[in-house]
């Protein structure tokens, strides 16, 4: 799958032909069918959405049974299994999909959130995400009570409330996804530290890829966890970046020393 801009994605698959032909009839079969339920948009847009509709079989099912005029639409199409008596949304695919929206936004019913791998969203977008009966609600983990412990080993609440609390990697202006990151230790682990050191938390974690784990490690790139996510970074030509929850943030280049301009004339 392609990269998700403007809520909208491109997907390429390569299919054994028969599949590929069964499938490209069903894409033209749902999209006469959207045409019959009165839906507008070309041809191309009208197969987009009959593939978005496939990938929940309840609904395509439902969507199919309940044309009309099932003989007038095109003849393109496999054989349907018999799904009589099965409640349509257990055909649902089972996903878990993150939600961040403030108290705000949830007490005025009016506002966005932010869905991960999807980007700002709208809280009918929201709706439409969730609109069907086969919703789990999770706790939210509260960064406050999340128990630290000394092992190197990274608890699972733990290393899930880092990736909700940064959705991407805390380096400078990166836009790559938390959850193909590592979990790092802002300040190394250091294995001979006595018990109860609690090296392992919230405020001394961090989702760097491979490539910003070497050069904090061994290169002069630099950087100190001020507060629970919020990083500060510098780099080996003295620029300076705070990286938080909600974007970075330059604060500029720092001046050289009067010792170090006249060391470099």
């Amino acid at each position: 799958m392609g990269e998700i801009r403007d809520g909208s994605t491109t997907l390429f698959a390569r299919l054994a032909a028969r599949d590929g032909l069964f499938l490209d009839g069903m894409l033209n079969r749902v999209a006469d069918v959207l045409t019959c339920h009165g839906e507008q948009g070309t041809r191309q847009q009208l197969r987009a959405r009959a593939l978005g509709i496939l990938a929940t079989p309840g609904y395509a099912t439902q969507l199919l049974a309940s044309t009309p005029d099932q003989d007038s639409l095109s003849q393109e199409r496999p054989a349907v299994l018999d799904l009589t008596g099965i409640d349509p949304d257990r055909l649902l695919p089972k996903t878990t999909l993150y939600v961040h929206i403030a108290d705000d936004t949830l007490n005025s019913s009016a506002g966005i959130g932010r869905v991960e791998h999807v980007g700002a969203v709208t809280l009918d977008q929201v709706r439409q995400f969730l609109g069907h009966s086969r919703v789990r609600v999770v706790p939210v983990l509260d960064h406050d009570h999340l128990p630290a412990v000394d092992a190197y080993e990274i608890p699972d609440r733990l290393r899930e409330a880092i990736l909700l609390r940064h959705t991407v990697e805390a380096f400078p202006w990166s836009n790559r996804a938390a959850r193909g990151c590592e979990q790092d230790h802002t300040i190394p682990y250091n294995p001979q530290a006595p018990p109860g050191s609690q090296q392992t938390r919230a405020n001394n974690l961090g989702p760097f890829g491979k490539r910003t784990h070497r050069a904090k490690t061994h290169t002069d790139w630099n950087v100190t966890q001020l507060l629970d996510g919020i990083f500060h970074w510098r780099s080996p030509h003295g620029y300076h970046a705070l990286v938080t929850p909600n974007g970075t943030i330059p604060l500029g280049r720092e001046r050289p020393s009067r010792d170090a301009a006249q060391a470099a004339a």
